[in-house]
């Protein structure tokens, strides 16, 4: 995949991060992956949906484990397969 311009859509709350990692696809924007981790005060669990709605939820064990998961997931798309 050649590098394209990503726009990331953060959405904070006071117990939840949602986000939205779109590309640009010939001038028209495409959502990547869509995804929360919520219950960061009580229990942490991270969610991830592709375009075709595959949806994978994670239970982390702290919340300092689930930020680090998130940001590890948002920040390195390229290794995830969207469209499977």
């Amino acid at each position: 995949m050649a590098m394209k311009d990503l726009i990331l859509i953060l959405n904070a709350g006071s117990s939840s991060l949602k986000f939205t990692l779109f590309i640009d696809k010939d001038e028209k924007l495409e959502a990547l992956y869509v995804g929360q981790v919520e219950g960061i005060v009580t229990e942490p669990r991270f969610k991830l949906m592709t375009p075709r709605k595959i949806s994978q939820t994670h239970p982390r064990k702290t919340n300092s484990d689930t930020t680090i998961f998130c940001c590890t997931i948002v920040l390195t798309y390229k290794k995830l397969t969207p469209y499977t």
